[in-house]
């Protein structure tokens, strides 16, 4: 999609598809700005092939329920990584690379995690907590889950994790956070896409010529 001077590349962290989308797209465009859905210490971790801390002590900083989401994406996107053999966020690491092996400006357009995390701690009701519990038992177990007349099971969620998922899937997924788990999609979604938008805004601003 193409709006002005910027071009927004759709990818997957986890998937090899996106390594060739972003190659493509660099290109094609011939950016001279590559703004990426990183913070200083993700591209940091990435670049140089450490983890990020999940000490306990971090829990004063991001809160006890961030600090548990924290643990329990890491542990997805390991795993995840390990199924496709892909290390997570390699879309960002190539489209960064490229950035900097053709001398490119490179922007960090993505909220600091540390905020991210804390707001989703305050932002987490009790009720929301034994509601994701209860779903994650459910669908451990392989049973379906219904939301105002809207059923998704494991079975409707397959696709190639190799590849980008289809729109139709993506918009299905979004759309059962954003009703089932209301803060959730407000913090890690919403307010997100709102703070990377503001930023793009001012690039564009700050840059009108450059293609980003």
């Amino acid at each position: 999609m193409k709006v002005k001077n910027i071009t927004l590349v759709g990818t997957s962290h986890i998937a090899e598809q996106s390594l060739l989308e972003v190659s493509n797209a660099f290109s094609k465009v011939k950016p001279d700005i590559v703004a990426l859905e990183l913070d200083r210490q993700r591209l940091f971790a990435l670049v140089h092939k450490v983890k990020t801390s999940v000490s306990p002590t971090i829990m004063f900083k991001i809160g006890v329920s961030g600090y548990i989401f924290l643990l329990i994406g890491r542990y997805m996107q390991e795993k995840l990584g390990k199924v496709v053999r892909i290390q997570p966020g390699s879309d960002m690491l190539a489209a960064y690379n490229l950035a900097k092996e053709n001398h490119k400006q490179v922007a960090l357009v993505d909220q600091d995690i540390a905020i991210t995390l804390k707001r989703l701690s305050a932002a987490l009701t009790w009720k929301i907590k034994f509601r994701f519990l209860k779903d994650l038992l459910t669908g451990v177990m392989g049973k379906k889950i219904s939301v105002k007349g809207t059923t998704l099971s494991a079975e409707q969620m397959q696709f190639d994790l190799k590849s980008i998922p289809e729109k139709d899937v993506i918009k299905q997924m979004i759309g059962f956070v954003k009703q089932r788990y209301p803060p959730i999609y407000r913090v890690l979604v919403h307010e997100r896409n709102v703070h990377m938008a503001r930023n793009l805004i001012r690039l564009t601003e700050k840059f009108p010529e450059k293609k980003i």
